[in-house]
């Protein structure tokens, strides 16, 4: 009887731990994703810079030629319209950036749970198995009329 509470407590404990394990696996896929998030908005970042610097060069070399007071101040309100929206994009990207980096950090958080909580049941099992260990070493000897 001795035994079957040991193998009933090892497989409780085994599912426990490949439950925790997918978790794992799970949260890691989600920080990839995150990661991949990331990336994602930095290169849109990076690709947004570009083409502001384009414009922006296209405007400048429109106001080294303009000699019209009126025209000069439509390209100079061009110029300064473009760094404003450039400006408020990429804020807003950090923002998202930033959102994403809370989320990455709360996964991390969950994963060292989950390796705490883990590591814990790993031991745990070991104890079992090795309590059931010693119950069979010490019922052999009576079973075969030695103990």
């Amino acid at each position: 009887m001795q035994y079957t509470m040991f193998s009933q407590k090892k497989l409780e404990l085994t599912g426990l731990i490949n439950s925790v394990q997918l978790q794992q696996v799970q949260r890691s896929d989600e920080q990839l994703a995150l990661s991949a998030r990331t990336i994602t908005l930095q290169s849109t970042i990076t690709n947004l810079q570009a083409s502001h610097s384009a414009s922006l060069g296209a405007l400048y070399e429109q106001l080294a030629t303009v000699t019209d007071s009126t025209d000069r101040q439509a390209i100079t309100d061009a110029i300064e319209y473009e760094q404003s929206k450039n400006e408020g994009r990429i804020a807003q990207i950090n923002q998202q950036i930033y959102q994403v980096s809370v989320q990455e950090n709360a996964i991390e958080m969950e994963i060292k749970r989950l390796d705490t909580k883990l590591t814990a049941m790993k031991k745990q099992l070991e104890k079992i198995e090795e309590a059931e260990k010693e119950g069979i070493e010490k019922s052999v000897p009576q079973f075969n009329g030695l103990g």
